[in-house]
């Protein structure tokens, strides 16, 4: 009767190690899962500033001007090859849009995104059709001649989330199946 009883504490308190494991998983998995979403919305929010800044600095000229051309060809030499830009738009002071990269027309949404003429801000933003996106706004001139919005794409940090919880599950399965 002894050995019968050991064996069925010893299934137990398996069952309860594996139970604590698959807590204490889940717990790394959800601090996984908002570390990396904080990080890499800080460097993609980096990243739209220094482009949203950069393109605000030197097209003062060429946005005074209202040369469409010019600035369509200064946002399409940053948005190229850099990961993560879904979109630039630049719009004069009344908020009119003077170029994009949207193809083929701007979404309804861009219309409405907060402007301070004073500093650069950042919000979030959901584009029917097209994803979610920091949307980092820099005024030009203290917004005396516009505004540059860079959108930051949310699915590559969306993904990368789940390529790393979809490890640490893998982690926890493989582990727990050793265990058994």
């Amino acid at each position: 009767m002894a050995p019968m009883t050991s064996m069925k504490l010893l299934s137990k308190a398996l069952v309860i190690l594996l139970g604590l494991f698959g807590i204490t998983a889940l717990v790394m998995t959800i601090y996984l899962a908002v570390s990396i979403n904080r990080d890499l919305s800080a460097e993609f929010h980096s990243k739209g500033k220094a482009i949203a800044e950069s393109i605000a600095e030197s097209g003062t000229e060429t946005l005074l001007n209202r040369d469409p051309a010019t600035i369509q060809a200064l946002i399409d030499s940053r948005c190229d090859g850099t990961p993560g830009v879904g979109y630039i738009l630049v719009m004069d002071k009344q908020g009119e849009i003077i170029a994009h990269t949207f193809v083929p027309q701007v979404p309804e949404e861009m219309r409405g995104l907060v402007r301070d003429r004073q500093h650069t801000t950042t919000q979030e933003v959901r584009v029917a059709g097209q994803g979610d996106y920091i949307n980092v706004c820099s005024p030009i001139l203290a917004g005396e001649v516009g505004f540059v919005h860079v959108g930051m794409e949310r699915a590559p940090i969306q993904k990368h989330i789940w390529n790393r919880c979809a490890q640490m599950a893998s982690l926890f399965a493989c582990s727990s199946s050793w265990v058994q």
